[in-house]
C-alpha cells in the first residue's frame, strides 16, 4: 500500500512538472496571454517592473495601468498595438502617479504605439520602415493612446489634483495633478 502512494505521488509530480514546463507564463504574472511567439496580449495592469522587447508585438486589450511604483521599460524598436475601443472602454496605456515609463526610442528605432488595424510589422520597423501600409497619416480614433499621469501643479478650480476625462472616477489611476514640481515619470523619446 505504501509504494503504490509513493507510486501515484511520483506519477502526480511528474506531470506537474511536464505541465509545468509546457505553461506558456504571462509577462506580468497572469495578466497577459502568449498568444503566439510574436504577439502579447496586455491584458491586465503592470503592477511589477516589466520590459517589453521588440521582438513581439504587445496589444493592449483595454485601459491598461502601469500602478504605482512599477517601472514599464520599451525597448527601442517595439511596437504596441491598441484595441478598438470607445468612451470609459477605450484602449489605453496609463502611466498612473507614482509609475515610470521608460520608453526610449532611436532615430532608426522608433517606440511605435498604433492601433490594432494598423498593419505595421516589427520587421518593417527593424528594415526602417515606419510607414503605416493601410492606415491613412490623418486617421485616428482607433484607440485612446498613451496618458501620463503626474504630481507636478496642475490648474484646477478645487484642489490639486483631477481625474483624466474619459477614465471613470473609481479607477484611481487616471488621477493627476499635485504639488511635487519635480515629479518625474520617466522618458519619452523617439516614440511615434
Amino acid at each position: 500500500m505504501k509504494k503504490t502512494y509513493l507510486r501515484m505521488a511520483g506519477i502526480l509530480l511528474g506531470a506537474m512538472l511536464v505541465l509545468n514546463a509546457c505553461d506558456d507564463t504571462p509577462v506580468n504574472g497572469d495578466d497577459d496571454d502568449v498568444v503566439g511567439k510574436d504577439e502579447v496580449i496586455v491584458d491586465g495592469n503592470i503592477k511589477a517592473d516589466e520590459t517589453w522587447t521588440s521582438d513581439k508585438t504587445w496589444v493592449l486589450a483595454g485601459r491598461i495601468a502601469v500602478e504605482d511604483g512599477a517601472t514599464l521599460t520599451i525597448e527601442p524598436g517595439t511596437l504596441i498595438k491598441g484595441q478598438a475601443g470607445t468612451g470609459p472602454n477605450a484602449t489605453a496605456l496609463l502611466i498612473a502617479q507614482g509609475a515610470t515609463l521608460m520608453a526610449e526610442g532611436e532615430p532608426d528605432a522608433p517606440i511605435i504605439f498604433t492601433s490594432i488595424a494598423d498593419e505595421i510589422t516589427p520587421e518593417q520597423i527593424a528594415t526602417g520602415d515606419f510607414k503605416s501600409p493601410n492606415l491613412d497619416l490623418t486617421t485616428n480614433g482607433y484607440w485612446g493612446g498613451l496618458l501620463v499621469m503626474g504630481k507636478a501643479p496642475i490648474s484646477v478650480s478645487d484642489g490639486n489634483t483631477a481625474q483624466i476625462e474619459g477614465i471613470p472616477s473609481t479607477d484611481p489611476n487616471g488621477r493627476y495633478g499635485g504639488s511635487d514640481p519635480n515629479d518625474n515619470s520617466g522618458v519619452l523619446k523617439y516614440i511615434s
